[in-house]
């Protein structure tokens, strides 16, 4: 699923949307985002045919996340 959030078994956390060139008509009027749980047993029915990693292809995507952020941070380039 496209921007999945992995929660890392946190209860809260914090969403920040940003939008940016919107061309010379600004953005659309009904622009906006949306989100919602879904509860790990009912993921086939609320997003049929939703394509499945396997545990090795997961771990690989973090590790990439976790070497892009660590880029941003000065203690990273070390």
């Amino acid at each position: 699923v496209a921007n999945w959030i992995d929660s890392d078994g946190l209860l809260e956390g914090i969403l920040t949307l940003r939008m940016a060139e919107f061309g010379g008509d600004g953005p659309a009027p009904d622009l906006g985002a949306r989100g919602r749980v879904v509860e790990l047993d009912e993921l086939e029915r609320a997003v049929p045919g939703l394509r499945r990693v396997s545990a090795p292809e997961r771990a690989v995507e973090l590790a990439g996340r976790r070497a892009a952020y660590l880029r941003r941070l000065p203690e990273g380039t070390n």
